[in-house]
């Protein structure tokens, strides 16, 4: 995908050391999925959320959104213009 910022915690846990560990949550919904099966459940939770996403602070966030905007400022007159013609069709578009 263009302008992805990925943030992860890829290799600092036993779970995710060489991959992620696609555990799809981190508590039972009982909605019948079988997402709720305990192969498929985190359990290392700190305050209800997998560590690792705990692990990925406010500051993380905030660095990776700038770091986007600032490359952003650096792109060529031409991505600039194409860019800005971009967000005026789409505030006038229906």
């Amino acid at each position: 995908y263009p302008h992805h910022q990925f943030l992860h915690t890829v290799g600092s846990l036993w779970c995710c050391d060489v991959g992620g560990c696609w555990k799809a949550r981190s508590v039972p919904l009982n909605d019948g999925s079988e997402n709720d099966s305990p192969d498929q459940l985190c359990l290392d939770l700190v305050n209800g959320l997998p560590r690792c996403m705990d692990m990925i602070s406010v500051d993380d966030v905030v660095r990776s959104i700038e770091r986007y905007l600032d490359g952003a400022a650096r792109r060529t007159p031409k991505q600039a213009a194409e860019s800005e013609r971009t967000k005026l069709a789409s505030a006038v578009a229906p």
